[in-house]
């Protein structure tokens, strides 16, 4: 999955990006994605969403 993220910082407009961040689940072959799709949408959420929040106060 891949998103664009346009971040603004009000204090430090130097500090403003825009951004694309991506994460990928891998599983097994032998898998059907049903049985996994659920844990890799968390996965991927939780690690996409934790990039973001790094990426937005690397400069703090």
């Amino acid at each position: 999955m891949t998103v664009m993220v346009r971040f603004y910082n009000n204090k430090k407009e130097d500090s403003d990006f825009e951004r694309r961040f991506s994460f990928f689940y891998d599983f097994s072959a032998n898998d059907l994605l049903e049985s996994v799709k659920s844990e890799a949408h968390t996965e991927i959420f939780e690690r996409l969403t934790n990039d973001i929040f790094q990426a937005s106060l690397a400069d703090w």
